[in-house]
């Protein structure tokens, strides 16, 4: 990591980029990184079903680094998450959009992006901001909680992900 981030560094002094993000870090790389630079953004796998990036999610909110979750909607996977329904329906949106929203309202660090083909679906990935602001507390601690993120690690996927 040490070579890699040199050159990013050399660049960024070059003025020939601004921000070092890291993908993919864990805790002990995100320190390293850190060490050596300021670190603008991570990018790990993150998503209501995937929540192996949690640990380093949580250094990132304690130290104000933007969070870009990997893979948040899983490929489409997500119509079939019982906990997503229920609020989904009294929202009048797709699982989707709403899977969106909790990831909006699950950080004030987390920046989703997701991708898309269809102008349809920029649309409603969009709408996920709006979304995020009427989702209840209830419901947020809800979806949080289904998953156990304390035993979340990057060096495992959620077993969550194969029940699809």
């Amino acid at each position: 990591m040490e070579d890699a981030l040199g050159v990013l560094i050399d660049l960024r002094i070059q003025g020939k980029i601004t921000h070092i993000g890291l993908s993919g870090a864990s805790p002990d790389a995100l320190r390293q990184a850190l060490k050596m630079t300021p670190i603008a953004a991570v990018q790990n796998r993150y998503n209501l079903i995937d929540r192996s990036g949690a640990e380093v999610l949580t250094d990132c909110e304690r130290l104000g680094i933007a969070f870009v979750p990997f893979f948040p909607l899983v490929a489409g996977k997500l119509g079939d998450v019982p906990e997503l329904v229920a609020p989904a329906r009294r929202l009048g949106v797709s699982t989707s959009t709403l899977a969106l929203a909790w990831l909006l309202r699950r950080s004030s660090v987390m920046i989703p992006i997701p991708g898309t083909k269809s102008l349809e679906h920029l649309r409603e990935n969009i709408s996920a901001s709006k979304v995020a602001a009427e989702l209840t507390a209830e419901e947020v601690d809800h979806l949080t909680s289904f998953i156990d993120e304390r035993h979340s690690t990057l060096g495992q996927m959620s077993e969550a992900l194969y029940f699809h």
